[in-house]
Formats: structure tokens, C-alpha cells, sequence
């Protein structure tokens, strides 16, 4: 196309448009300067600033009352304008079509615009001439986003994502297998349950910069171990009463029991029956949780001896001979050396005793056969090392009234649960193992959690610190960094949602609909050890300060309510979530008190 382009005018002199389109990027403000004071002009580019691809509009006005036929733009030596859309001359009436054009390189373009009256072929220049500038500059930067913090795998606890884009612009997160995991746009994920788990990385772009290719990341999400500690079993005669099966599960999951040896013993009730001799071998296992915990299994033999009948004793006449009488001896006696332990202690005991009864004089020697799970000394104090199962043995050399004897007993060694470093709020944390029923747990700052019947409750977000004692002793302490998710979501130990009470707008006044709601779960609430009342809000304000104070408010008008209804657990607390736990875009949703127990 030559370096001006011809247009056909309407003769009514009317505003006209034209809609430019640039290859290379922004423009200034165009100005306009009539070229005639005796005949007006105007032109000018609205916008006045664009980027590739953009569009804008040639606007110009003739004097009215003028005989206009054509008009010619003229770009006088600055970048070509090339027409992307009608054809050059295939409209038909000055401003109501319009023709794409585009300028070819950048800098600064001076475009004037030019009327006639007449044809083409011999037209009379007595028309008005005016002037438009554009300055076209460079156009937006290509971007690239790079994850900063992204782990290969991670099991079901709560852990944060992140990325970086090269503009430096924010980076929004996604989830791309809900399923599997849930995603704040912030980066915080939240496993539901084991898989992969794809976070997906974006940023939209902004006037300097294109949107950036999306990049995600694969992380394995795993379920939680678990181990089956199955207490072993001594010998049996046949014939004896059925075996009692003692194990557990360290998630302290029901654990279940089958025979691999079904011809010499089977299972009624959790103990095995003995049917025949031979070897006794009886599997625990304990299937897990798809997605949350792992199965896992231990297995014990034993033998089931026969029953010996001995022959029948045929008496033997002795020839009489005269004897010597002399004083008869005793003859000496099987030992009764018998060696009681205790049913099982937990290793945070620390020690365990075992006790002795014999009714002959030599003395009784003790010792272990599991040196790497327990230790005992002479009076029979035994020191715990690890869990596992403890063995000792007696032994006791004969006297003159008895034979030598053995004897030797075993008890479990539990485990003692080990508090998470993370957890959100509403979960409900086991601090007491097997064998730990005397001893007492708190915890502190009761803003954050509390005790009770050796749980720890995770109410609010901030730092747990949990004390675990036994009398005047500390057994063990641990601390435990509580999180408030996005949204509230169920784990396997978490309080329950007993009611979901709503509020007019910044409102903590109880509606009849709420104290309907709260009367509706007060039978079930009366029964609980804990109650917490989670007081929510939603508004532009976020998590400000009359936010919080309107959540508190909330909740302790949900708890003086229910305290009129009966509602007297052992603790009653309110926690003001305000803004961090919306849980839609509907406003009236989130005003409300989420009532949890335990």
C-alpha cells in the first residue's frame, strides 16, 4: 500500500472514525491542529496510547455545512499505515465504517489527514487539512514461573508450596487433583488423602507483562504408618484352655486375629483353641485406612505339645529278706519356683517389678533374655529401655528338701505417642499411651488448646505446649504449631460439627432461628466433654480488630445460650476465627458460629 490512502466522504459533513491497530506498542496523547482558520479541522487517536494488537480510533471532523467528497491520511514520512480489515475504498459514508490499520515499526508518527471535494481522478483541494500524532514504543514482556518450594512427597499434614515468576509479579496456586489434595490460591495445601497431589502455578499478566505459561508440580501425598506389636506366647499342653491373644496397634486401631494353622488351632473370641498338636501360628493384623493409614500385620507361634499317658505300673513282689531298719530320708521335692510380671507397662514408666515365690532356701538369681528391651537387678526391679517385649528368668539351685528349678516370665513394653509438630485447629490430639491411665495432661495457652481425659484439643491457631506428668514428675513435654486451614476440612481425629448458628450483619444478637438451632443439639451437646464455639465473620475488613471482636462477641452469646439450655461440659470455650475460615462467596454464610464437641 502507498504511503496515503483514499477515502470516500459523504456529503453531509459529519464526525467520521477510523480504528488503527499497532504492531509495536504504546502511544502519547495525539494532538490535533487545523491546518485553515477560515475552514475548521479536527483529528486526533483515542486511545492515545496502545500495544500490539490493540486497537484505536482516527476520529475526524469537517466543518459543517461543507460539500466533502473524499479524504486522504498522509503519514509524511513516518511508519506506513497497512489496512487489516474493508477494503480501502469498500465503505460507503464518512463515519459509520472504519478501517483496521496497522503501523510497521516503532517511533514516533505524524499522520495528516486531508479533504476534498470532488473524484479522484481530478479532485479540487479547497478542503481543510489537519494533524494527528502517535509515538508507538515497545509492546509486553514474555514471562516464566519457576517453583521455589515444592516437596516430592509429604504425608497428610498441612504444608505450604511456592514459585516465583521472573516479572516478579504475584503467583497464583491451583489445585489440579481436588481429589487428592485442596490448594489455597497462596500456596497452602491441605492433603485429603494419599495419591498425587498436582499444584498448579499461574500468573494472569498485567500491562507490562503476558500471562505465563502454567507449570504444576507432582508431590506424593502418603498415607501413615502404623505397627502391630503382638506379645508372644509360651507352649501349651493339649488340651489346655483356649489361649488369650494380646497385641495392639500403634494408631490404636482394632486389630484382628486369623490362624495360618487352622488344623492345630483356630480363633473364637480373640484367644485360639487349641485342636491339635503341632505348631500354632496366629497372624494380628490391622487393615488401616485407604488413603490415610497403612495396613500392617505380626505374626506368633507356639507348639501345642501332646498329652503323654504313661503305661500302667505293674507292682513287683520283693523276696523277703531281713533288713537292718534305719531311718528313712526324705527324698526331695520338685521345685515351686514361680515368677510373677506385671500384665505390661509403658516405657515411659521407666521401671517394672517382678516378683518370686518359692518354698525352698537356696537363693533365686534373675535375668533377662531381651537385654535391648529391659534390664533387672537381683530384688527383682526391672529397668525399661525400649519398647518391645521383656523377658526375665529365675533360677534357683537345689536344696535338701528340693530340686533345682527354673521359671520365667514376659509383659509388653508400650509405646508412648508422639505429639505431631503440626496440626490444624479442631483436631483432637492423643497424649496418653497404653498403660499412661494415672497420668495427667495439660496444656497451654487455653486460647490455643486444652486438656481433657488425656486429649489435647487444638482450638485456635499459635503454639500448643503440652505437659505430660506423673504425680509430682514430668514424664515428657512436647509443642505442637496449630494451624487454622483455609476451610474446615475432617481428619480421623477431629471434634465433631454439632450446630451451625447465623447472624444479620454485624450482628452478635442471637434470631429465633439460631436459639431454635442451639435447643435442637443441646441433648447431644449436655452429653459432651468439650464444647467450642467458633465465632466467624465476613467483610472488606478481614481479619481487623472489630473483626475478631465481633467473632468473640458471637460465640460467647452461642455459649451464654447454651449455658441457659444445660450445657455444662467440663470445658466450654469460644475461639473468634473472624475472617480466616470463609466458607463461600456468600456473605450471609459466613456470619455464623460453628458449635464443635467432643
Amino acid at each position: 500500500m502507498s504511503s496515503s490512502t483514499l477515502r470516500r466522504l459523504r456529503r453531509t459533513a459529519v464526525a467520521g472514525a477510523v480504528a488503527l491497530v499497532t504492531a509495536a506498542g504504546a502511544l502519547t496523547a495525539a494532538t490535533a491542529v487545523p491546518a485553515s482558520a477560515a475552514v475548521a479541522c479536527t483529528a486526533s487517536f483515542t486511545p492515545s496510547a496502545v500495544g500490539p494488537g490493540d486497537e484505536t480510533d482516527l476520529s475526524i471532523f469537517g466543518q459543517p455545512g461543507v460539500d466533502y467528497w473524499w479524504y486522504e491520511v498522509v503519514d509524511n514520512g513516518a511508519p506506513t499505515l497497512y489496512t487489516h480489515g474493508s477494503t480501502p475504498n469498500g465503505y460507503n459514508g464518512f463515519g459509520t465504517g472504519y478501517d483496521y490499520l496497522v503501523a510497521d515499526y516503532p517511533g514516533i508518527s505524524t499522520y495528516t489527514v486531508k479533504f476534498f471535494n470532488g473524484q479522484p481522478e481530478s479532485p479540487s483541494i479547497d478542503a481543510p487539512e489537519c494533524q494527528a500524532t502517535l509515538t508507538l514504543g515497545p509492546g509486553k514482556q514474555a514471562q516464566t514461573i519457576d517453583f521455589t518450594d515444592a516437596p516430592e512427597t509429604h504425608d497428610l499434614t498441612w504444608f505450604p508450596v511456592g514459585a516465583t515468576a521472573s516479572s516478579e509479579l504475584d503467583v497464583a496456586f491451583s489445585s489440579l487433583t481436588p481429589e487428592t489434595c485442596d490448594v489455597t490460591s497462596t500456596g497452602g495445601v491441605t492433603p485429603i488423602t494419599a495419591g498425587t497431589c498436582t499444584v498448579a502455578a499461574d500468573q494472569e499478566g498485567n500491562g507490562s507483562f503476558l500471562s505465563a505459561p502454567q507449570v504444576t508440580a507432582d508431590i506424593t501425598i502418603t498415607a501413615y504408618d502404623q505397627e502391630v506389636v503382638f506379645a508372644p506366647i509360651t507352649d501349651r499342653l493339649l488340651g489346655s484352655a483356649p489361649v488369650s491373644l494380646d497385641a495392639y496397634s500403634t494408631m490404636d486401631l482394632t486389630v484382628d486375629f486369623v490362624s495360618e494353622t487352622p488344623s492345630v488351632c483356630t480363633i473364637a473370641d480373640g484367644t485360639a483353641v487349641l485342636v491339635a498338636a503341632g505348631t500354632c501360628t496366629v497372624r494380628a493384623e490391622q487393615a488401616g485406612d485407604p488413603g490415610i493409614v497403612m495396613p500392617a500385620s505380626a505374626t506368633r507361634s507356639f507348639q501345642v505339645l501332646p498329652l503323654v499317658v504313661p503305661p500302667p505300673v505293674v507292682p513287683i513282689v520283693p523276696p523277703v529278706t531281713p533288713v537292718t531298719p534305719v531311718t528313712p530320708q526324705p527324698e526331695p521335692v520338685a521345685s515351686d519356683l514361680a515368677l510373677t510380671a506385671p500384665a505390661g507397662v509403658a516405657l515411659s514408666a521407666g521401671t517394672a517389678t517382678v516378683k518370686t515365690r518359692t518354698s525352698g532356701t537356696a537363693p533365686v538369681e534373675l535375668s533377662t533374655t531381651t537385654a535391648k528391651v529391659c534390664a533387672v537387678n537381683a530384688a527383682g526391679k526391672v529397668r525399661l529401655l525400649k519398647v518391645g517385649t521383656c523377658t526375665v528368668a529365675a533360677a534357683q539351685a537345689a536344696d535338701a528338701g528340693h530340686r533345682a528349678g527354673r521359671a520365667s516370665a514376659s509383659f509388653p513394653v508400650w509405646a508412648t505417642p508422639a505429639l505431631p509438630a503440626k496440626a490444624r485447629a479442631a483436631d483432637v490430639l492423643t497424649a496418653l499411651g497404653k498403660g499412661e491411665g494415672g497420668y495427667r495432661v495439660t496444656a497451654s495457652p487455653a486460647g490455643v488448646c486444652r486438656a481433657v481425659d488425656g486429649d489435647v484439643v487444638l482450638l485456635d491457631g499459635g503454639t500448643c505446649r503440652v505437659s505430660v506428668r506423673s504425680g509430682g514428675a514430668v514424664v515428657r513435654t512436647g509443642t505442637v504449631e496449630v494451624v487454622v486451614p483455609a476451610k474446615p476440612a475432617a481428619t480421623p481425629k477431629a471434634l465433631d460439627l454439632g450446630v451451625t448458628v447465623y447472624f444479620e450483619f454485624d450482628s452478635a444478637r442471637l434470631t429465633d432461628e439460631g436459639r431454635a438451632a442451639l435447643r435442637a443439639a443441646a441433648r447431644k451437646l449436655r452429653a459432651a466433654d468439650l464444647v467450642v464455639a467458633y465465632g466467624h465473620t465476613y467483610g472488606p475488613g478481614g481479619n481487623s480488630r472489630h473483626s475478631r471482636d465481633l467473632a468473640a462477641r458471637r460465640a460467647e452469646a452461642v455459649v451464654a445460650y447454651l449455658d441457659d439450655l444445660g450445657v455444662t461440659s467440663k470445658a466450654v470455650s469460644e475461639v473468634a476465627m473472624a475472617m480466616q475460615q470463609p466458607v463461600s462467596s456468600t456473605a450471609w454464610k459466613n456470619r455464623r458460629v460453628e458449635v464443635y464437641f467432643r
